[in-house]
């Protein structure tokens, strides 16, 4: 209670914290134009319609913000404002019971915004700046979600389970936690993070004179209630008013930091003992789980007692402030180890049956509370968590909501582009909220998966037969681009890892810890999470090894700052485990036991288990008498039983003792290849009293610093560093370049003094994915370069500006903020927070803009110019010319530092469009299998083929062409050919003489098709020339579309034959066949254009034109083969359906042909009773014309 009550006191610096009361017209028009106008509110019929259009003249919205501000300044309230609404709604769907209902209330609108922008804008953040604020409350915080709160659960169980402790929680839910909520305790709280205590008397008076009606589905009561003059105050906030939960937050994290300092709560340590995370729990607003260990003896009793330890002083702490638990939601779960059969497993329950957890009221009155078993799911934050890691509850109820949502859909009507934003926007988020920590697996995924694609697929226009690679595929490869479950797991996963490593706080410290864990427990001698490519089934499944595995898959890998890793020894060391792993028919369980044995002795390498000398392997290192004298924290690990050792000796002696592997139990093992040298720069776990160096002299042991990855380092020209170090002032520049045709990039950067002296300079090629690069990637990689160049040359106290031409890639740069998740979202972010952690670093570093490319403008001479000018254009020269002339470089580029993590797929480093980049990583591959087996396509081929036109193409046109034009692609249109599979005539309904294939509809002889050919390619050949497309590249590609089609070319006197020789219609029909018709172009067709590149003049009226680069005139070429196919298909579904359709001809002449048959033979052929069927008169049926269907009736 003291340390309760120490807490209430304002400190000197909560004492200077202000919070204006007078709310400005620029806060009052941010707040409703942030504010959605369909939301409910406001008793007296005022609605947010009416407030957002106010908002908009700055007369008003000054006049309301002030008329708003007085009653919180001078403490007094509106007669409007006390009006306020309980709407009771279902709290759980069809439950409507009175004491499960929840009430929300409905308030002015005006009142709510001022409560909105006094705590989101003003009291939340002092809370956070003044460290105010607990780490383990995730609700009512910018940054902070709930999957992420959950996250951390899933590590803490996680780390657990590997390091076999016993681990216990208690996830406790309060009673009606807004209800209860004291104002008087609320407005201590809120002046203490700044808020005038006028605002606080304003709004708590306010809330205890509302009068509320009730509202119900019946309507709204006539009757209010209120309190009454000589009632007892209960106090109470109202459920749905926007400061509630940022009070709770405040209020609960001063008792979660008192928790935290009374109770042991649990503690996570990486094998070197240097990073420590301990807590006593996680909140999200009112649900907290609290969490607690067996420290000294790890048994289930120290458990259970030590968590009804800290669920009862979490009761008591919560009391004092009105709060109460609600018993019947709470129960605890406990995760203790009994060794059996040299591992240790999970208890059951039944082996600690007789433990049990009573909490205390703060009536006094003691409630048992329920256990769940391990593999029970703990339903909370939206996810269910099981300890023992069982994804099996969660998996269920996400192919339940899969169900639901597709049995509502297979009745419901939806055009193409409706279906598609149902799935995109309501289906797919609500399924896949959990996968950032789910790890279902492939079965798995594909049942939920079945349950949507069998439904949205028909809706989208889809065949179902059509390869799901193709309809999951990007648009840049002609796909649909419809989401794969499959994807977004990976996406989502590998976001959220990446997130928050780059973020550096709680999780990324937690994370670290557990990832660290899992690679001691693999006996790896490289980053588990790096190198990707050794399996390790003997691992225990979880978070960890699933991210893993999915990295392995995409080829990818996640390189992490500073992360700690074992290093060999010596020369000629390996890995045990990773040597184990790769014997030829091993099988798991065997390796499971030879790391339960090289656990137990604590070693990791070979050089770890071997003698000093390195020539043989003692024999007590195979009975267990034996346990390495290791600084490191190692997992508990019972003694393995004697067919454990028995086996392990075995292994050992296979993988490096293999010449004289028949040596006799207690005897040393000789290796095959004895160990050289130790190497001094190693990183050591095990303490020996000396070891032997190259010179055979033994010395005692050192300790080196963790070894870390180098940075970028590019060739430097003219580097004058003795010049740069005496100058006190420094000037730099930096520019990059970058050409979209050939996707390159580069940059160059030079340092000069203030007197112009000791020019030094570089310049170096932009090492990324090349499909993402652009100008702006270029100015930071140089910027970046430039920054990492001045630091480890030791240039940090000099007066230092940094001039580049990009003034957004300046403005971000001086933003200087710590980054939130959101913000790690962002294009380039990897970089720029590697620029920035580098620049804290400095003294003095500016960045500063200087216009770019001021020669193109005027005549001044170049000495004439100011210096970061002059700098400037020189980089820019110099930057082109490397640009022209580098290499795309074959190796990864190396991890920048200051970014805390960073993921590579394949050889690129991913630094923007990170799940684009993923869903390339998963699918392009097997795409490009398909497209190869398809067409028969070689790699040259599929190389050459202007994927990315293609891409820039599909992303112009509307949903339901997109999805006809990749049908088109890759020949999966409902034509004749396809209608064949299926039982049905398989003609050309426009001619009626030829099986309709897809290249038939530009060769059908029906004159209507002919004509719209002829049509259309006129047509598009005018557009090409609005274009700007010169006549040398539009010639001949109409000039080929005619000659795969067998048309003649618009232009009468262009000669197609002369002209096919041309190496751009040669390369068009090398790639594959009937390529063009498909859109699908060789990237000659853009050379050209790029070499013949012009800009086009003015229009009569001096208005500027659009200049399409050769990048865009290629999509011009695309798009109007595409309008050439819509034309066609457009033209064959009008007589498919109408009465030209030479199917329906030739149908009713054989019914006809039918009719007649039954006519001439009814005694043969008919009962007598169906005579009168086929006695109309001849000329009826001629004349008259009867209808197919009325035929088919007939017959």
């Amino acid at each position: 209670m003291k340390w309760f009550l120490e807490s209430l006191k304002m400190n000197e610096k909560e004492t200077k914290m202000e919070i204006p009361k007078r709310m400005s017209r620029e806060d009052f028009q941010k707040v409703m134009k942030l504010q959605d106008e369909t939301t409910t509110s406001s008793p007296s019929g005022i609605h947010y319609t009416l407030w957002k259009a106010l908002a908009e003249d700055d007369d008003l919205a000054e006049l309301h913000s002030l008329w708003l501000s007085i009653p919180f300044m001078y403490v007094f309230t509106f007669e409007r404002h006390l009006k306020e609404i309980d709407c009771m709604l279902e709290k759980k769907y069809g439950v409507r019971r009175i004491h499960i209902l929840c009430i929300i209330g409905l308030m002015e609108g005006d009142f709510n915004a001022y409560l909105k922008w006094a705590f989101n804008q003003h009291v939340m953040p002092n809370a956070e700046e003044s460290g105010n604020l607990s780490p383990h409350q995730w609700g009512g915080r910018k940054g902070r979600s709930a999957i992420a709160c959950a996250f951390r659960k899933l590590i803490t169980w996680e780390y657990f389970r590997i390091v076999k402790e016993t681990i216990v929680s208690f996830p406790g839910d309060l009673q009606s936690n807004f209800d209860r909520m004291l104002p008087s305790f609320n407005s201590i709280f809120a002046m203490k993070n700044g808020l005038a205590d006028t605002v606080c008397r304003c709004r708590a008076e306010t809330v205890e004179k509302f009068e509320r009606p009730v509202k119900t589905a019946a309507g709204v009561s006539n009757r209010t209630y209120k309190y009454e003059d000589g009632d007892v105050k209960m106090g109470g906030e109202v459920q749905g008013k926007p400061d509630n939960m940022q009070l709770w937050t405040i209020t609960s994290s001063y008792l979660l930091n008192l928790h935290n300092r009374l109770c042991q709560g649990v503690t996570l340590v990486d094998p070197t003992k240097s990073l420590v995370s301990r807590r006593t729990g996680d909140a999200y607003v009112d649900d907290k789980d609290s969490l607690a260990s067996a420290p000294m003896t790890e048994t289930a009793e120290e458990g259970a007692e030590n968590i009804e330890k800290s669920a009862q002083l979490w009761s008591i702490l919560i009391s004092l402030v009105g709060q109460a638990f609600a018993f019947h939601k709470c129960f605890w779960q406990m995760l203790s180890w009994m060794p059996l059969g040299g591992y240790y497993i999970a208890q059951h329950r039944r082996h600690f049956e007789h433990l049990n957890v009573w909490i205390k009221d703060h009536r006094g009155r003691s409630s048992q509370i329920k256990y769940k078993h391990q593999d029970q799911p703990n339903e909370g934050l939206g996810v269910k968590l099981c300890p023992s890691s069982n994804q099996r509850p969660e998996f269920e109820k996400r192919l339940d909501q899969a169900k639901e949502y597709a049995k509502k859909v297979q009745t419901t009507r939806f055009y193409v582009h409706e279906a598609w934003t149902a799935l995109t926007v309501n289906v797919l988020p609500s399924i896949t909220y959990s996968f950032p920590i789910t790890r279902f697996t492939k079965a798995q995924l594909l049942r939920i998966s079945r349950v949507l694609d069998n439904v949205f697929l028909p809706k989208l226009g889809v065949n179902r037969k059509m390869k799901r690679i193709a309809v999951y595929a990007p648009l840049e490869y002609g796909g649909i681009n419809y989401p794969s479950i499959e994807t977004i797991q990976d996406q989502k996963g590998i976001g959220l890892v990446m997130r928050q490593l780059q973020l550096g706080k709680d999780i990324s410290h937690d994370l670290r810890i557990l990832i660290q864990t899992a690679q001691l427990e693999s006996g790896m001698t490289t980053p588990i999470l790096d190198d990707t490519i050794p399996r390790l089934p003997y691992m225990e499944p979880g978070y960890i090894m699933h991210l893993r595995d999915r990295l392995r898959e995409l080829d990818g890998s996640i390189v992490i700052e500073d992360i700690w890793y074992p290093t060999l020894q010596r020369e000629r060391d390996e890995s045990i485990m990773g040597k184990l792993a790769q014997l030829p028919g091993i099988s798991k369980r065997e390796l499971e036991h030879a790391n339960q044995c090289r656990k137990y002795i604590r070693v990791i390498t070979i050089a770890e288990m071997a003698s000093i000398c390195g020539r043989y392997i003692p024999p007590d290192r195979f009975n267990g008498r034996w346990r390495a004298k290791s600084s490191l924290k190692w997992a508990r690990q019972p003694p393995p039983t004697g067919p454990m050792w028995d086996k392990f000796r075995q292994l050992i002696k296979r993988a490096f003792c293999f010449k004289r592997r028949h040596t006799r139990i207690g005897n040393q093992v000789p290796m095959d290849v004895p160990l050289g040298k130790w190497y001094n720069n190693a990183r050591r776990h095990i303490s020996y009293d000396a070891y032997r160096t190259r010179r055979v002299l033994f010395v005692k042991q050192q300790v080196y610093g963790p070894i870390c990855y180098d940075s970028d380092e590019e060739e430097v020209n003219g580097s004058n560093l003795d010049i740069l170090l005496n100058s006190k002032v420094l000037i730099t520049c930096s520019d990059g370049s970058y050409d979209p045709i050939t996707a390159k990039a580069a940059f160059n950067w030079r340092i000069v003094t203030d007197k112009e002296l000791g020019l030094t300079e570089c310049s170096a090629p932009v090492n990324t994915n090349p499909k993402y690069l652009n100008s702006y990637r270029a100015e930071y990689a140089g910027i970046r370069s430039l920054v990492n160049y001045l630091k480890t040359r030791g240039l940090t106290q000099k007066e230092i500006t940094v001039y580049c031409d990009s003034k957004s890639c300046v403005d971000e740069l001086n933003n200087d903020y710590d980054p939130s998740i959101t913000d790690l979202e962002k294009p380039e972010s990897d970089i720029i927070k590697s620029i920035k952690t580098m620049a804290r670093t400095f003294k003095t570093l500016k960045f500063a803009w200087v216009k770019g490319h001021q020669d193109d403008n005027d005549d001044t001479p170049f000495e004439q110019r100011p210096l970061p000018v002059r700098l400037n254009i020189a980089c820019d020269i110099a930057a082109k010319e490397c640009m022209r002339n580098c290499i795309k470089p074959k190796k990864r580029a190396r991890p920048m530092e200051g970014a805390g993590a960073t993921l590579y797929l394949g050889t690129n480093m991913v630094t923007t469009e990170m799940k684009e980049q993923i869903q390339y990583a998963a699918q392009v591959p097997q795409m490009k299998k398909y497209i190869k087996k398809r067409f028969r396509c070689t790699d040259e081929a599929f190389e050459e083929i202007n994927w990315r036109a293609l891409g820039r193409a599909k992303k112009r046109l509307k949903l339901h062409q997109s999805i006809r034009t990749s049908k088109m692609i890759y020949g999966w249109l409902n034509i004749g050919v396809q209608k064949r599979y299926m039982g049905q005539d398989s003609t050309c309904p426009c001619c009626g003489n030829a099986t309709e294939t897809q290249i038939h509809l530009y060769r059908c002889t029906n004159k209507k098709m002919r004509d719209t050919l002829t049509t259309s390619i006129a047509t598009v050949k005018s557009k090409l020339v609005q274009d700007g497309i010169p006549s040398t590249v539009y010639n001949p590609f109409i000039g080929e579309i005619c000659h795969m089609v067998g048309v003649n070319h618009p232009d009468s006197q262009y000669n197609i034959k002369s002209e096919s020789h041309k190496n751009e219609v040669q390369s068009q029909r090398q790639i594959m066949k009937e390529a063009i018709l498909r859109g699908i172009l060789h990237s000659d067709w853009t050379r050209k254009l790029h070499e013949q590149w012009k800009p086009r003049p003015p229009t009569k009226d001096g208005k500027k034109v659009h200049q399409k680069d050769a990048m865009e005139q290629t999509v011009s070429l695309i798009q109007a083969v595409w309008t050439i196919f819509e034309n066609q298909w457009a033209q064959r579904n009008e007589i498919l359906h109408g009465n030209d359709n030479e199917l329906l001809v030739t149908n009713k002449q054989q019914k006809f042909k039918r009719y007649m048959e039954l006519r001439n033979n009814k005694y043969k052929l008919l009962r007598r009773c169906d005579h009168h069927m086929v006695e109309h008169p001849i000329s009826d049926v001629i004349v008259i014309k009867w209808s197919r269907q009325h035929m088919s009736a007939i017959l």
